[in-house]
């Protein structure tokens, strides 16, 4: 079997009919992908051509509450260690 595929180069799919990330997905330059596929046997059938939609999930890429974290949890060890004095 194999796939015409049309509207995106951010993804592909493969001869077994899985998508694939082929580009960096970027919720901040597109949230959203449209794209058609239509598949088409050995001997020359098509399906007809359907549209596809993904929706990309936004993940916040900031590091910097790490920092934030790893205070929060070295702070009791911290009272305890003045405690002790």
């Amino acid at each position: 079997c194999m796939f015409n595929f049309e509207g995106t180069d951010l993804v592909k799919i493969n001869e077994q009919g899985k998508l694939m990330v082929a580009g960096e997905l970027d919720y901040e330059m597109n949230s959203v992908i449209t794209f058609t596929v239509q598949a088409e046997d050995a001997a020359g059938n098509s399906s007809e051509a359907v549209e596809v939609t993904l929706n990309i999930i936004d993940v916040n890429e900031d590091d910097s509450g790490s920092l934030a974290w790893l205070s929060l949890l070295a702070t009791p060890f911290a009272f305890l260690r003045r405690r002790r004095k």
